[in-house]
């Protein structure tokens, strides 16, 4: 099956409108298309395809984030209202219900110089809609990469993906996909681990495996079993629902437990 087959089969039995983020996390989940790289499907391959094929889908830019359709639906969305999960048809229908708030990691940030991996659990909905690792402005995690490396903090994405390359840091995080309802790391269930034995093998230099939070070490644990050849290092997660510490006393205690 074609991408662009697969789109329009998963929107028809869904019966609504799609965000590009939902159908990429939907597919990445249930199988019905994959990359021949092994790799997750991103929105904006989604909405590459989808403009590829004017005839076949239909795009209602007028809504935010832009909804998908087939010509003969209904709108999935009112003007000026937030977009709804989409409906999930009986069991009957042969459709899975475990797509329902379905979200998915994003690949690495890592090159061959990677010494150290930093481990989230995974992407909240605001880094989902911009396709960024930690892209709510609340969560502190570049701040603190700014501060440990003694950089100004960057601007954009590249800038601090390049940062964080240039100071021998590689991020991803445990789960592939879970369904999470909300960005909260207490709501995600039925998560499915990325493949962290072949990241080890890819990086010769990596020596530090550390997690920006106890739900990261958890979810790890739960699909892994540590190695004798690595350290494990369990830092103060840098999200805004833990801000009992600022970014000073942050970049003190990962300095300090990261070595650096």
């Amino acid at each position: 099956m074609k991408l662009h087959e697969a789109i329009e089969k998963l929107i028809r039995d869904n019966a609504r409108a799609m965000t590009a983020n939902q159908i990429a996390q939907a597919l990445n989940f249930n199988g019905l298309y994959s990359k021949r790289d092994g790799s997750p499907i991103r929105p904006d391959q989604i909405m590459g395809r989808v403009n590829g094929h004017p005839l076949l889908f239909r795009v209602d830019r007028l809504n935010r984030p832009i909804q998908i359709s087939l010509p003969h639906m209904a709108a999935g969305t009112i003007q000026g209202t937030k977009p709804t999960p989409p409906a999930i048809p009986a069991a009957t229908n042969g459709t899975d219900r475990s797509t329902l708030f379905l979200k998915s990691s994003f690949p690495p940030v890592s090159d061959k110089q990677t010494k150290i991996l930093i481990l989230g659990s995974l992407p909240g909905d605001e880094s989902l809609l911009r396709n960024e690792y930690y892209g709510n402005p609340q969560n502190r995690f570049w701040k603190v990469i700014a501060g440990l490396s003694g950089r100004q903090a960057p601007v954009n994405y590249e800038q601090k993906k390049q940062c964080l390359l240039g100071f021998g840091i590689g991020i991803w995080d445990v789960a592939h996909s879970a369904q999470r309802k909300s960005s909260l790391d207490s709501a995600i269930k039925n998560e499915r681990p990325n493949d962290l034995r072949a990241f080890i093998d890819d990086h010769p230099l990596l020596h530090t495996i550390a997690f920006n939070g106890m739900k990261a070490e958890r979810m790890f644990i739960k699909f892994f079993t540590k190695l004798p050849t690595m350290r494990y290092v369990l830092l103060p997660s840098t999200s805004s629902t833990y801000a009992t510490m600022n970014v000073e006393k942050l970049c003190r205690i990962w300095a300090e437990l990261l070595q650096l």
